[in-house]
């Protein structure tokens, strides 16, 4: 049984292929340079669009830093069909015709029918890294 989504949108999702380590400075050993990644060529998907946040205000020392977070829900069906593997760090840059810089922070299984048919992918308009 294939699931079907709600209020299904086009999303282009930008897929994560290698994140470079930022230089280290030799006296001081600290980061002299941002973490940079590589993107492939984005691809247009079909998602169930949620915000939990939508520029919500935040504020910090420095000023403001408005948040955005929520979910893209996507049916496995269309992702296997695609060979598409969504992961952590991918980055969303179209919602519906609309330029965003979103970013994939988890990536999880759901509606169990015997096996996961749903696959919902968290996003935040921050990069986080890890180490």
């Amino acid at each position: 049984m294939r699931p079907s989504l709600i209020h299904a949108q086009d999303v282009e999702i930008e897929q994560i292929v290698r994140v470079d380590a930022p230089d280290i400075d030799s006296v001081f050993d600290e980061p002299v340079s941002g973490v940079s990644a590589t993107f492939a060529a984005p691809v247009q998907l079909r998602a169930q669009v949620a915000y939990n946040k939508f520029l919500d205000s935040n504020p910090e020392v420095i000023g403001d830093d408005p948040v955005t977070t929520g979910h893209l829900t996507f049916r496995v069906y269309d992702l296997n069909n695609r060979s598409i593997i969504l992961q952590k760090g991918d980055r969303i840059s179209k919602i519906s015709g609309t330029v965003v810089e979103l970013y994939i922070v988890e990536v999880k299984p759901k509606g169990h029918y015997s096996k996961p048919t749903l696959m919902m992918a968290e996003f935040i308009n921050k990069r986080l890294v890890e180490k």
